[in-house]
């Protein structure tokens, strides 16, 4: 046990899960939310975010070419926001770290006022030059929005990149009408993956990810937000079968092998698009 203060409940009890990057791992043994120790300055965060991470090279982090799914990301995320629409009669919706902006032309077309926000200056210009919706390059904490404007608010895959969990779960708190809708997706760190492959879980990627949630930690950060959470389920996405052979690659090269032999015999497979679970998972909460 150690000594290091976790962010989320200020528990002092922690555990060593593992170093990655040259980074710290730890988990707080009161709310089990895992965190990396020594948090890089925002300047460095941000840095990670050009048009490397969406086109890269590097497995470790970001994506090889995100441009390139974006057509199962939108099968994906309509869904999502049919789901939304039931939930949330309000149309107005803000989506923090929209990417290159594709959830929010969805909901655009849909007839949602739609904002998207993120600190990629990369990422916004595709999605102004692609997408319609309202986008613009900012930071949550300082972005300048009146109290109250959202009825909807979107983190999709964030959180485990924010280093300051509560403050902006707080700050979203503030922006969101009377019972307005928080919609997170997130690594689950509880899930059977995590635990089944331990330190060498694909998510464990500092100083990319900096917090790693079960739906049950996740709660507990909810709940010190002023949010209540309503529902949580296993995150699907739609895959073509010759990226989930990519992402295999990484983390399981003897199923991504079976898989790579199966299209070589029949070429129409690598384009069959899936319904795959990812490990992660997908939180509703509501302001109480």
């Amino acid at each position: 046990m150690s000594t290091i203060s976790c962010p989320i409940c200020q528990s002092v009890q922690s555990r060593l899960l593992c170093r990655k990057q040259g980074m710290d791992i730890v988990q707080c043994q009161q709310c089990k939310t895992a965190f990396v120790h020594d948090i890089p300055d925002g300047k460095t965060l941000e840095s990670l975010y050009s048009e490397q991470y969406f086109k890269s090279d590097e497995p470790s982090i970001g994506y090889r070419d995100y441009a390139r799914i974006s057509e199962q990301k939108r099968l994906t995320f309509t869904k999502r926001l049919k789901k939304i629409e039931r939930l949330c009669p309000g149309r107005r919706l803000l989506d923090v770290g929209c990417a290159t902006g594709l959830f929010v032309d969805i909901a655009t077309s849909r007839g949602w006022t739609a904002t998207g926000m993120d600190v990629s200056e990369f990422a916004i210009k595709e999605a102004n030059a692609h997408y319609t919706g309202m986008f613009m390059v900012a930071d949550l904490m300082t972005a300048d929005f009146p109290t109250n404007s959202y009825d909807t608010i979107t983190m999709f895959d964030v959180i485990e990149h924010v280093p300051q969990p509560l403050e902006v779960l707080s700050r979203i708190a503030d922006l969101l009408s009377d019972q307005g809708l928080l919609v997170i997706e997130t690594p689950n760190a509880g899930g059977l993956m995590a635990k089944l492959m331990r330190h060498r879980w694909p998510y464990y990627r500092p100083p990319e990810h900096l917090f790693y949630f079960s739906p049950t930690s996740l709660q507990v950060a909810l709940k010190k937000s002023r949010f209540e959470l309503l529902s949580w389920n296993k995150s699907v996405k739609t895959m073509q079968v010759d990226y989930i052979i990519e992402m295999l690659q990484l983390t399981n090269p003897v199923l991504a092998h079976i898989l790579s032999r199966m299209s070589s015999i029949s070429p129409v497979f690598s384009t069959r698009s899936l319904n795959v679970p990812t490990g992660s998972f997908l939180a509703f909460a509501r302001l109480t």
